[in-house]
């Protein structure tokens, strides 16, 4: 169980969803 792993593409997913949200409100 690589948790390091899975809370790096946890927090990329973060990113993402804000980046997106930004986009779609502009």
């Amino acid at each position: 169980r690589d948790t390091s792993t899975i809370d790096a593409a946890t927090y990329h997913n973060q990113i993402f969803g804000f980046h997106a949200a930004l986009i779609h409100f502009r």
